[in-house]
């Protein structure tokens, strides 16, 4: 079983930075899971968030600003005044790292601009490294898993899922009660039209003191973030193709080595890693950080496992 440290270690260090990396690799895990944007001026470098606001010292989206624009900014000193200093990490970088490790998960992150070349130059990059046969990509926009599979057939692709029962209840509300063509990201109060009595509103939005449609409105901005682009209509449609994962799985139109599922997929369906290994899929989900969660799924015989705590999960590994 593959552990495999989220963002490096990133409990320890600011996470997607070559200090979590390195952290990742004292401590003996099997690989790091990572994230990959594009600049400006169409440079790769690894980073989570679409914007820099909440992990760095500057404001902004990723996508807006030049490589060299990123490297002026401190990445570090928000996790610890230690870490002061550092620097966005380039896609090369990052592969750099992935020497020392058995293998590496980089994940696409579904691109603003779909205009320019995304896909092409991160393969164009592990090949320049000679690394196709240690870096796994995955995405929850599993059309760039097939773009990059026809780029190169060998690479081992892993197909990223959330919870789809829960988000398909928000997604619902939306395409009642907003616009079905409208983009997840760019609905508004005023295309809201909430009905005030509505009991299944009021259970389903429930949070004390916030009206449900801000509610609804806040879950749609971070469904956006899987799904950018997408209207309500194509998302649902998404949803309810991946509630059956491993039928999901059979119909994709081309093949993948790995599901990626949130990991309470596994809790409450003990059954799906053994479907999917039975055809030839391997399961490696994310992100359990309970010691308890990380027992259970250890004992289904995952994969892989990708956790914010790759310390805890190798102690229980004895490791």
């Amino acid at each position: 079983m593959f552990v495999i440290a989220h963002r490096g270690a990133s409990f320890a260090a600011p996470e997607n930075t070559l200090s979590a990396f390195r952290k990742a690799r004292e401590l003996g895990a099997d690989g790091f899971e990572t994230d990959i944007q594009l600049t400006r001026d169409q440079r790769l470098v690894i980073h989570h968030n679409y914007t820099v606001d909440a992990r760095s010292n500057g404001t902004g989206r990723v996508w807006d600003m030049t490589r060299e624009e990123l490297r002026q900014l401190d990445f570090g000193a928000w996790k610890d005044p230690a870490f002061a200093g550092e620097r966005i990490p380039t896609l090369e970088e990052c592969l750099e790292a992935a020497r020392d490790f058995t293998m590496v998960n980089l994940e696409l992150k579904a691109p603003i601009c779909r205009d320019v070349p995304f896909v092409e130059p991160v393969i164009r990059a592990i090949c320049a490294a000679g690394l196709e046969d240690r870096v796994r990509l995955s995405s929850f926009d599993h059309s760039l898993l097939r773009e990059a599979k026809a780029l190169l057939p060998a690479i081992q692709v892993g197909a990223l899922t959330s919870r789809a029962v829960t988000q398909r209840n928000s997604v619902q509300l939306l395409a009642r009660y907003a616009p079905g063509d409208k983009a997840l990201g760019a609905v508004t109060p005023r295309d809201l039209r909430l009905p005030q009595d509505d009991r299944e509103i009021r259970k389903t939005l429930n949070k004390p003191g916030r009206e449900p449609g801000e509610v609804l409105l806040e879950r749609a901005e971070a469904l956006s973030i899987l799904y950018p682009g997408a209207t309500i209509r194509e998302v649902m449609a998404r949803l309810e193709a991946q509630l059956d994962l491993a039928d999901y799985l059979a119909r994709l139109d081309f093949p993948v080595e790995y599901l990626h599922c949130e990991y309470h997929a596994c809790l409450d369906d003990p059954g799906l890693i053994r479907r999917l290994g039975r055809r030839g899929v391997g399961v490696t989900p994310w992100t359990p950080d309970d010691p308890e969660d990380l027992r259970q799924l250890a004992a289904l015989s995952p994969d892989g496992i990708i956790t914010n705590r790759p310390d805890l999960l190798l102690k229980l590994l004895g490791r």
